[in-house]
């Protein structure tokens, strides 16, 4: 269920290119750029835990966008359209936020995955388990 759900809020989002990079992207950046040896093992779990992490934001924003969204049908029913509009706007950002935290764990995932690969874990891409 959680699968489709992310699947349909994915579809109809545009990947958000132009936030800062994330901090452990930049300490996984400066890790790499001290030629220090990764422990592929460890980071793939923390990969993994990010993603998570992020899923359980976006199944959250999720339910409050619509908590949001019929509290606004209700409040519009009922004639109050300045409170219906209130939570319209709430609505949509709780969705851009379950957008947001959607695709992070998408990118997560394939951080994961590519340090599975490395160990051998895993043999197949992103678009081959499609």
């Amino acid at each position: 269920m959680r699968a489709v759900f992310f699947a349909i809020i994915l579809a109809s989002s545009t990947l958000l290119t132009s936030a800062a990079p994330h901090p452990h992207l930049q300490s996984l950046n400066a890790l790499v750029s001290r030629s220090q040896p990764v422990d592929h093992h460890a980071e793939m779990l923390r990969h993994q835990g990010l993603a998570a992490h992020h899923r359980d934001q976006a199944w959250e924003h999720a339910q409050h966008a619509a908590t949001h969204l019929a509290t606004s049908n209700h409040l519009l029913d009922s004639g109050d359209v300045h409170g219906a509009g209130r939570h319209s706007d709430l609505a949509t950002h709780h969705r851009q936020q379950s957008q947001y935290h959607g695709a992070k764990a998408l990118e997560h995932d394939g951080h994961a995955l590519r340090h599975a690969q490395r160990l051998g874990l895993a043999t197949r891409s992103l678009d081959e388990l499609d």
